[in-house]
């Protein structure tokens, strides 16, 4: 491609710039929404885990109404879609909230251990309610009691994904208005080397135009940098030289004639 000085200088400025800034944003973009996501896990599993120690003593006492007012304020901390609490037969007893999406996995959590299982846009926590020994049960009891390994029941809670897509966006928009800044930064560094360079390449150009037009008196300004400088001090030397041996050429020619005339005057005499 015939391009100029100042597209090529924006083209080698841009271009990895434009690469950098993308691959850094998007490095910096998904290494956030991944540290929200792994936020939502842990945050499900202590919630969870605090949900099934506090349902122990309602699910020993069959004790709905406990367990209805848990669940009620459970869905009172943010991101907390539905909460679901199932006997020891796998009976759903209590629910808030609107119906839980369905998983990608559509096999049954195990009732034993924790597990989760994702939607598509939410995230669904299991945790089973083992049946252990109460402080109460200690004051009344002191001798100690075998915790029985069958689980009272379980407990699902549903975090929603969208209660932390504003932090999603906002990661986003903070990434493209930093790519945005960066390129902004480049492009105005491009745009003012790329002018200083042609600005000094067309007054080079006019002056040795001039020098070829006859003004031989025409001259480079001290006034560029770098290599620049060289090139307009190399054009001045030049102009110099071309006037030097137009004035030598031209004091040979007024000679020539002179001594011709007067060759001229003693043939006539």
């Amino acid at each position: 491609h015939n391009w100029g000085i100042r597209h090529k200088i924006l083209l080698l400025a841009l271009l990895p710039s434009i690469a950098v800034s993308l691959l850094l944003g998007s490095y910096l973009s998904f290494t956030r929404i991944d540290d929200l996501r792994e936020f939502i896990h842990e945050r499900g599993s202590a919630t969870s885990q605090q949900l099934a120690a506090i349902c122990q003593y309602a699910l020993r006492t069959n004790n709905l109404p406990l367990l209805r007012a848990v669940a009620a304020a459970a869905l009172e901390e943010k991101g907390i879609r539905v909460v679901s609490i199932f006997d020891a037969d796998g009976k759903r007893i209590v629910h808030a909230g609107p119906q839980m999406l369905p998983t990608y996995d559509a096999t049954s959590p195990l009732r034993d251990r924790f597990s989760e299982r994702e939607t598509a846009d939410s995230i669904r926590f299991s945790m089973p309610v083992m049946d252990e020994a109460l402080v109460s049960d200690t004051v009344f009891f002191p001798q100690p009691q075998q915790a029985r390994i069958a689980p009272l029941g379980w407990i699902e809670v549903e975090y929603s994904f969208s209660a932390f897509s504003l932090k999603k966006y906002k990661t986003y928009l903070t990434s493209s208005a930093l790519i945005l800044l960066a390129l902004s930064i480049t492009i105005v560094v491009a745009l003012r080397t790329s002018q200083h360079l042609v600005d000094g390449v067309k007054k080079i150009n006019e002056v040795v135009g001039r020098i070829r037009a006859g003004d031989f008196d025409a001259r480079l300004q001290p006034q560029f940098d770098g290599e620049l400088r060289q090139l307009a001090n190399a054009v001045n030397d030049m102009g110099s030289a071309i006037k030097s041996s137009f004035d030598e050429m031209q004091h040979s020619v007024e000679q020539t004639t002179s001594d011709l005339r007067e060759t001229l005057e003693t043939i006539e005499i």
